[in-house]
């Protein structure tokens, strides 16, 4: 019976996690709409962003063509890498692909291109998971949880990783 229920909570968990991965997708894009520095006084020169490019790529994501949506992804970062948003998705994308080093090298450069992107540091946490590296997924979530407290992901996420994998239901911040 044990079992059973494991299973039915599994499966509940997996169609959370998957809804979840849609709004991740949205506040991902909302968060790339920012607009170029400027230098001097005079905006600076670097290619347009692809708005409608990178729309398209995360449709490809919502259908599940994930291979597709990476190819999508390297183009857009080929024409202008300078955002995070991309190198996310292309991430999760490769993770979905079970690619998990590739996802894990798109995180870390997502990380790299912007500091303080909570998605970035979640997404990242996952892939550690997935790879069995569960103290560099706490890294991660703690983290991503640094760099915005009202982004909710991590912290239900770091939650899973503490009771589940590490069985640490104290849930220590260390």
């Amino acid at each position: 019976m044990i079992n059973g229920n494991m299973t039915r909570m599994h499966a509940h968990y997996n169609a959370i996690v998957n809804s979840i991965a849609g709004l991740v997708l949205m506040v991902i894009l909302t968060a790339c709409g920012s607009t170029p520095t400027s230098v001097s006084g005079k905006e600076a020169t670097r290619p347009e962003f692809n708005q409608a490019g990178y729309e398209a790529a995360l449709k490809l994501m919502e259908q599940k063509k994930y291979t597709d949506a990476v190819f999508a992804f390297e183009k857009i970062i080929r024409d202008n890498g300078k955002r995070a948003g991309p190198f996310i998705n292309m991430g999760i994308a490769y993770r979905e692909l079970g690619k998990f080093d590739d996802s894990k090298k798109a995180l870390l450069t997502a990380t790299r291109v912007n500091s303080r992107s909570a998605p970035a540091f979640n997404e990242l946490g996952l892939t550690h998971r997935k790879l069995g590296e569960f103290a560099s997924a706490k890294k991660a979530y703690l983290k991503s949880i640094g760099n915005k407290s009202r982004y909710s992901l991590p912290y239900r996420n770091l939650g899973i990783l503490c009771d589940i994998y590490l069985q640490d239901l104290d849930r220590k911040s260390t």
